[in-house]
């Protein structure tokens, strides 16, 4: 008997810890984890966590919002942190003690990254290959068509709404919208080259390139 009940208590306390690792803002985190509670430790069966309060601050000690604090359980009181914007963020509990919160860039927009400049080489070398082929207008016409389609591809996965290039970049338009409208641009281009050099193929040329695709 004396064994379920350690068990049970052993186990209680495990949950305890689980929950809160779960749940609890963390030093630094990534965007991705906003909201998050900051936690408390307080004896919720003699003071009422609605009785105490969370106020939020930006890096400029700009106050962003005060919030009453909710029972996370017995041992603790929480309040939500909402911020996401990256930058350094400081909270202050009523009863006088505070933490602070970093919000980083998330491993997310290091792998959209790496995904974009991959694409993006692949694009150029085409490119590359469509002006340096010489004579070859049939090749070039046929690279001309493939960076295209690789331009025209990065474009509508770099406006996706759930894929970020580039973030915490302060700028008169959206560096994404930026970039998709600098791909589309380069579709274009290569598009108006490949239509001409087509048009430049003698008749055989033609024929060889209709038969080799």
């Amino acid at each position: 008997m004396n064994k379920k009940i350690l068990f049970l208590f052993v186990f209680f306390i495990f949950s305890i810890y689980l929950v809160s690792a779960i749940e609890e803002c963390r030093g630094t985190i990534t965007q991705e984890e906003v909201p998050c509670l900051v936690l408390l430790p307080v004896n919720t069966t003699i003071i009422d966590c609605t009785t105490l309060s969370t106020s939020f601050f930006n890096n400029a000690s700009t106050l962003l919002y005060t919030q009453d604090m909710g029972t996370f359980n017995s041992f603790l009181c929480n309040a939500t942190f909402n911020q996401s914007a990256l930058g350094t963020y400081t909270f202050s509990y009523s009863t006088g003690d505070s933490g602070s919160i970093i919000v980083v860039v998330s491993n997310l927009n290091f792998f959209n990254l790496t995904v974009y400049l991959v694409l993006t080489a692949g694009a150029f070398i085409f490119m590359v290959f469509m002006h340096l082929l010489g004579k070859d207008t049939g090749s070039k016409m046929v690279y001309g068509w493939m960076a295209t389609a690789l331009n025209v591809i990065i474009g509508a996965i770099v406006l996706a709404p759930n894929f970020q290039v580039i973030t915490g970049i302060d700028f008169f338009i959206d560096v994404d919208v930026l970039l998709a409208g600098l791909h589309f641009v380069l579709a274009f281009y290569t598009a108006i080259a490949s239509i001409n050099f087509k048009r430049s193929l003698k008749p055989e040329e033609t024929e060889s390139v209709s038969y080799s695709g």
